[in-house]
């Protein structure tokens, strides 16, 4: 299984830690008795473009084609909002997955986690966000596949801030998008809740 998410692999505790970390990884794995390899195949700060490219030296499709996964988790738009057109995104996802399933690979698509347009850092509107999640479950319906809302779950906690939104969303040391320990945590149970 790859994780397509963010490079981040940091073990945490429970105030700590960031994106798919190891402590989140290691929580999936034990969950099926170690009979899951989970392979963390992101590039950290790529946009949904890089990812589709197989002309580039390093490609992650090309690699994780060379893997060949029994399933993919792809949760692309936070790195491609707000600039790239709603078009060109949906065309670029819709290259990977079907890349991928033309190789038998399954894809289950999550929503981006979203971003608290108050935090400051990147000033994504909701509505932008909006736009782009749509754009993610739109190609989960057209192509089939399972998708995960991120977006949608933790969503009340990112537009309010507060204790909730701190509780999951805020990784110390990080920025608005990397979820600490129990956020990972609480994103491994939505996304095993499917397999």
């Amino acid at each position: 299984m790859t994780l397509g998410a963010c490079a981040a692999t940091r073990s945490g505790t429970e105030d700590v830690g960031g994106g798919y970390d190891l402590a989140g990884q290691t929580q999936a794995a034990s969950a099926y008795d170690g009979g899951v390899t989970i392979i963390n195949t992101a590039l950290g700060g790529s946009a949904i473009a890089g990812w589709s490219s197989q002309t580039t030296a390093i490609s992650w499709l090309n690699g994780v084609l060379a893997i060949n996964p029994d399933i993919v988790i792809m949760g692309p738009g936070v790195n491609s909002m707000p600039g790239t057109s709603l078009s060109a995104y949906q065309t670029q996802i819709e290259t990977v997955v079907n890349a991928l399933k033309a190789a038998n690979i399954e894809v289950i698509m999550l929503s981006p986690f979203p971003q608290n347009p108050a935090d400051g850092t990147h000033n994504v509107s909701i509505a932008t966000q909006d736009g782009y999640v749509n754009v993610n479950r739109t190609v989960a319906s057209t192509l089939n596949l399972p998708y995960i809302g991120f977006y949608e779950y933790f969503g009340s906690y990112a537009f309010s801030a507060g204790a909730d939104y701190d509780r999951y969303l805020t990784s110390p040391g990080e920025n608005w998008v990397h979820p600490n320990y129990k956020g990972t945590a609480a994103a491994t149970d939505l996304i095993f809740s499917y397999l």
